[in-house]
């Protein structure tokens, strides 16, 4: 049976969905002790689901000019008595109250023991709620008999709901602000939000154990290593937190974020975007159910990453056409060669335009090239041209044009298409099949996006306008990593964007698995060649990455690492490192039991 249709069993947990209204709420004296409501948003409706869907709807009132509301008028307010404006609008065109739908719909077998609730509360500096009250109603006029007038705490709106497959439930709620009769001013203005959630059973999630002791991440510094003070335990990524599904990582010297799942070992080290909480590779688990391993042992494997060094293709998880880089000695050259600014192509001729020319490579090789990157040699014309985008005192370092191609079309053709695995990749994938595909465990797995980011920092020599030819390709990751220190989690380009289907990405992988970024380094507690022994993703030993750094003429493709001491730096994509792969663990996985220790790990609940 799919584990995750399965909702008959009462003592599994998970959320069917949460809904987050918002409303910004500036307090200015309107009246006697009233407010106005001002510079208003729209309602924000956030839904995540397991086979289940949850819909919130503002079906009376608007966003504006709110005023408290006393207790016994809410019925009047619902019914337009003594206003022309419609249900929650005051004859004077103020908000007294706001009405929500809020629609379950079962999508899967049937749901029992389900439990919802609503919860209040203020957001964002300066906001204050004391007066926040929500109200069942039996129809979006009628408030429900027996019904209780709940503040801003959590509240129960249902309780032991049971819910047959396809069937649907519809709930109306009225919220306001209950009228004092004193000024309210500091006692009930700003921004608020609200949460309406479902949930079954008496379970846990893995997602709401990673979510225990969270703090948003704004006083790290990320140009610096984890430590106790700037970074060890469980963050929201800052920015993340009034996402649909903000993301909780683990940062620094943890011993809480250890799990079993198929059998194996892994660190637990972030949410994702879609809910899921990914994991990487710690090895097998100890004949008494421990996980305390390093070196070797918490990793598949060493391999290059790719074979292949010498062409900026191969920086790539996939890539495209490569495009070999070669060089030629320059210092016994006498002859005079031509250079030109650009190049035309017809009948199955290139020519230099704007040409320069020059016989004496010393004069020319530091900086003299940048607006002149095309050559034919020792003519202006040829079938085959040659782009220059590296020099040094003795050499040039080129890649060849045939078919009236530029080097904006080598660059595509080798960063913008995914028609080769890397060498690592087909390792993974090795790996994924044996122990995860072929061992049943792959419906537990959520198909999230694993980003090789290959978008372009600096083009330098391979900027045909201007380009230093002194100084390498730099792609994205090393400004962040090497520059500014600020960890993205955003895949900015969709063919970077590795996944199975193409609804959020590229739909190139057969299987949900990677490798984890720079970013993800970074945020767990390593930085740019610093040490940093005591984090958890040190183990001793050299491992992979999947963020490119930079191609070079003399290293070639070059991607990101952890060494041995814990410190991020970057090595040739030829080099043999360690393989931890990544997986990501659907949304409402459940553990059975255990406390994330090394000694006492979360175990996925597979039964």
């Amino acid at each position: 049976m799919n584990k995750f249709k399965d909702f008959s069993k009462f003592n599994k947990y998970f959320f069917i969905g949460i809904i987050i209204f918002s409303m910004i709420v500036t307090g200015i004296t309107y009246a006697y002790y009233s407010y106005r409501y001002e510079d208003s948003v729209a309602i924000k409706g956030n839904v995540i689901a397991i086979d289940a869907t949850l819909d919130v709807e503002l079906i009376a009132g608007t966003n504006e000019k709110m005023v408290p509301l006393n207790d016994s008028s809410l019925s009047n307010a619902l019914n337009a008595v003594d206003t022309p404006n419609g249900a929650c609008i005051d004859k004077y065109g103020n908000l007294a109250c706001q009405v929500y739908k809020i629609t379950l719909t079962n999508n899967g077998s049937r749901l029992q023991n389900v439990k919802g609730s609503i919860e209040l509360y203020a957001k964002g500096s300066g906001s204050v709620y004391t007066n926040l009250k929500w109200r069942e109603l039996t129809n979006p006029t009628t408030v429900k008999v027996g019904s209780t007038i709940n503040g801003m705490e959590k509240s129960t709106l249902v309780n032991e709901l049971t819910l047959e497959s396809g069937d649907s439930v519809v709930y109306y709620i009225a919220v306001y602000i209950k009228n004092l009769d004193v000024d309210q001013l500091n006692s009930d203005k700003g921004e608020f939000e609200g949460i309406v959630t479902f949930e079954t059973g008496s379970g846990d999630t893995l997602n709401s154990k990673v979510r225990e002791g969270a703090t948003l991440d704004t006083n790290i510094d990320f140009s610096e290593i984890s430590s106790d003070t700037n970074g060890k335990g469980v963050y929201i990524r800052s920015g993340t937190e009034n996402d649909t599904n903000p993301i909780y990582y683990y940062r620094g010297d943890v011993d809480n974020n250890n799990l079993i799942f198929a059998d194996t070992c892994w660190k637990i080290v972030r949410t994702t975007e879609t809910g899921g909480t990914k994991l990487i590779y710690n090895g097998l688990p100890s004949d008494t159910g421990t996980c305390n391993n390093t070196g070797e042992n918490s990793q598949i494997r060493t391999s290059a990453f790719n074979t292949n060094y010498n062409s900026p293709a191969y920086v790539g998880y996939m890539y495209g056409l490569v495009y070999t880089s070669s060089s030629k000695s320059m210092n016994s050259v006498t002859d005079t060669y031509y250079y030109g600014n650009d190049v035309t192509y017809q009948n199955g001729t290139y020519t230099l335009v704007d040409t320069m020319s020059s016989s004496n490579w010393s004069s020319i090789w530091n900086g003299g090239l940048n607006n002149n990157h095309y050559t034919c040699m020792g003519s202006t014309t040829c079938s085959t041209v040659y782009y220059i985008y590296y020099t040094d005192s003795d050499n040039m370092y080129y890649i060849e044009l045939t078919g009236g191609k530029k080097v904006e079309d080598a660059l595509s053709d080798m960063l913008d298409n995914n028609t080769n695995s890397s060498t690592i990749k087909d390792n993974i994938d090795e790996w994924y099949k044996n122990n995860i595909e072929d061992k049943g465990y792959s419906n537990y797995i959520e198909d999230t996006v694993w980003c090789s980011d290959r978008s372009i920092y600096q083009l330098n020599g391979w900027n045909p306008d201007g380009g230093s030819v002194i100084l390498e390709l730099r792609f994205g990751a090393l400004d962040r990593a090497r520059v500014i220190y600020k960890p993205d989690l955003k895949c900015s380009r969709k063919i970077d964007s590795f996944t199975t289907d193409n609804i959020n990405g590229n739909g190139d992988l057969y299987y949900p698995v990677g490798l984890l970024t720079v970013d993800e380094f970074m945020l767990s507690g390593g930085m740019y060649a610093m040490n940093n022994i005591p984090f958890y993703l040190n183990i001793g030993l050299y491992l992979w990455s999947i963020s490119p750094s930079f191609f070079s003429s003399n290293y070639g493709g070059v991607i990101f690492d952890i060494l041995g001491n814990g410190e991020i730096n970057d090595y040739y994509v030829d080099d043999l490192r360690g393989i931890r792969p990544s997986i990501s663990l659907k949304p409402y996985t459940e553990i059975s039991e255990g406390t994330g220790t090394i000694n006492d790990p979360y175990i996925v609940d597979t039964n």
